[in-house]
């Protein structure tokens, strides 16, 4: 009527319209117009309503429209008019009148008459704003049993798409997941997205597996774009970062353009690596630098730290110029001489980033050193362990010698913090000298007295020292491996270093040190019933020379050979291999050797 531009006066007018409306449409029209008629109390439309739903001879789908009018009201009367309609001879009407009854009430269909009756003596007591407030409650409960029953069978569903996804091969798998992106439904779509992420190296995807997958980042449905953002973050090889970009311009929901900024950061880091094969416009590695110095100035701390992981990827590749590359490098130390003062992780997440970006590989670590070092100089100096870890990890990617003599100078070889003494330690075997090894040597017994490493740091200790050691001289290193023997190192550790220093020996020509080294070594090997070890030190001696009288490495086999607790399997395989070992003809007889081994092999055949 107001499109006519014809005024309502009559009330009755817009009355008579709506009931014209519901007799003469059906479908949505209708149930609008029966929507619309709540404004009119009951009274004035039941004459009306009534005769059209009782009569026999009107269509029947006019009387379903009534039904549903019916159905909508608060009155008692309505709700009276739909019992009355139970016993209708239509047995669609019927039907009808019983669906909506039990879509007001959730009394289940089928329930007998007097149980309605019942319920209508009961609607007799209550005002309509009770039975509207009754009505919307069962409303609740079925739309939760409802989303009961779809997540149900949606569990169900999926659990079946699991299963046939399991059995399929590699190339069945790929097509799947192609096919599951192009759902209609977004359960399925966030189904395929999460086997997608979590796919077999091996999984193979079609042709326009990419193109499909990329275009999800811009589907209707949030959680989707979110889903698609974090799959694309870890797949960087198909090219993302225009579409990336493009959605990131438009996208409302902020965790979702927060997901879009990391995935954009991952391609351009992809893209522009040496090696790629990506050809990407450097317009859009320069857009993401901007986003990236929008978000390190968020006071958001997250947000921050995100945007200062992008900055690293990008500040390691080259591709920059040194001017450019400042401006970003100074954002970080700006922001994070800003964090000393917040509260939570930020200052060491962002001290961690500058560390990296001093490292070895990144294309502009001389000038991140430049910038960065009084930060991790104060950083060294916090209170906070992660603080200290990160500016120890700084200072260390700078000059690896010159932080090593500041931390002894400061004492941070022996820092609170084990994970710091272990980087510490670490670096000690990097670049350390022989007069480490002392304090080294203090960390290899620490336990749970004093400063404790973590389970497994005195390994850390001992492999630098052992990094150091391999550095020196054979007799510094035969020296060192006697001392810590003697310290009660394990005889494991104790065979490796000898067996170093044995080699640097020979390579030196240092015949006292080799086989000061050697006879130690056939000490060992004895101990362990290395009976190869033995025969292979042995070999060597009698290349060089045959046995005295009172052969030192003679008498230790003697000695072995004669203890009642080696047992005799061990006996036999050693002097199994003694007896195989060759001597070259270059190095003429031995007939000492001879004669001991036989002494060896009667003895074994007669044991007293």
């Amino acid at each position: 009527c107001r499109a006519s531009g014809a005024v309502i006066r009559n009330r009755n007018d817009f009355r008579e319209g709506l009931i014209g409306i519901l007799t003469d449409e059906s479908g949505l029209d209708a149930q609008l117009a029966a929507d619309a008629m709540q404004v009119f109390n009951y009274r004035e439309i039941s004459g009306r309503l009534e005769k059209l739903v009782r009569s026999g001879k009107v269509e029947r789908r006019i009387r379903l429209n009534v039904i549903y009018a019916l159905k909508i009201r608060p009155d008692k009367e309505a709700m009276s008019e739909l019992i009355r309609l139970l016993d209708d001879e239509d047995v669609e009407i019927a039907a009808a009148a019983e669906s909506a009854l039990q879509d007001s009430f959730g009394i289940p269909v089928g329930t007998d008459k007097e149980v309605w009756g019942k319920i209508l003596k009961d609607l007799q007591r209550k005002s309509p704003n009770e039975i509207r407030r009754e009505r919307l409650l069962q409303q609740e409960t079925r739309m939760r049993k409802l989303q009961a029953e779809l997540n149900l069978w949606q569990s169900l569903y999926l659990g079946s798409l699991d299963r046939e996804y399991d059995r399929m091969d590699e190339t069945a798998r790929g097509a799947l997941l192609f096919e599951r992106l192009g759902s209609e439904h977004t359960t399925v779509k966030l189904w395929a997205l999460d086997k997608v992420s979590r796919r077999s190296a091996g999984t193979a995807l079609p042709g326009e597996f990419g193109a499909r997958l990329i275009g999800l980042v811009s589907d209707d449905d949030r959680d989707v774009r979110l889903a698609t953002a974090n799959v694309l973050s870890k797949m960087s090889a198909l090219n993302p970062a225009q579409k990336l970009l493009e959605q990131y311009a438009v996208e409302k929901y902020d965790d979702v353009r927060v997901a879009i900024f990391e995935a954009l950061g991952e391609a351009c880091y992809y893209a522009f690596s040496p090696g790629s094969q990506i050809e990407l416009s450097g317009e859009v590695r320069g857009e993401v630098l901007e986003l990236a110095s929008r978000y390190i100035i968020e006071k958001d701390a997250s947000k921050a730290k995100k945007g200062a992981e992008v900055l690293r990827k990008l500040l390691e590749l080259p591709g920059l110029e040194e001017e450019q590359a400042g401006k970003y490098l100074a954002l970080v130390a700006t922001r994070a001489e800003q964090a000393k003062s917040e509260e939570g992780p930020l200052r060491s997440e962002l001290l961690g980033v500058m560390a990296v970006l001093c490292g070895q590989g990144s294309f502009h670590r001389s000038a991140a050193a430049n910038l960065f070092e009084e930060a991790f100089l104060e950083g060294l100096k916090d209170n906070d362990d992660i603080v200290r870890a990160a500016a120890v990890a700084g200072l260390t990617n700078i000059d690896g010698a010159k932080a090593l003599a500041l931390f002894k100078e400061q004492g941070v070889v022996d820092d609170n913090s084990g994970t710091i003494r272990e980087a510490v330690i670490k670096l000690a075997g990097r670049v350390g000298k022989k007069e480490d090894l002392e304090w080294l040597v203090g960390k290899l017994n620490q336990n749970g007295e004093g400063q404790v490493l973590r389970p497994g740091s005195g390994q850390v200790a001992y492999q630098a020292i052992f990094e150091i050691l391999g550095r020196e001289q054979s007799a510094i290193v035969a020296e060192w491996a006697q001392r810590l023997r003697q310290d009660g190192v394990s005889a494991e550790r104790i065979r490796a270093l000898l067996e170093v220093a044995e080699k640097k020996a020979e390579g030196e020509k240092a015949e006292d040190v080799l086989w000061s080294v050697r006879e130690t070594l056939v000490e060992i090997y004895l101990e362990s019933n290395d009976a190869a070890g033995v025969g292979r030190v042995m070999a060597a001696r009698l290349g060089e020379q045959d046995i005295a009288v009172e052969d030192a490495f003679a008498a230790r086999i003697d000695t072995y050979l004669d203890s009642e607790e080696v047992g005799s399997d061990a006996k036999e395989i050693l002097i199994g291999i003694l007896e195989q070992i060759e001597i070259s003809p270059e190095a003429g007889e031995r007939p000492g050797w001879a004669e001991q081994v036989k002494k060896w092999r009667a003895a074994s055949q007669n044991p007293q």
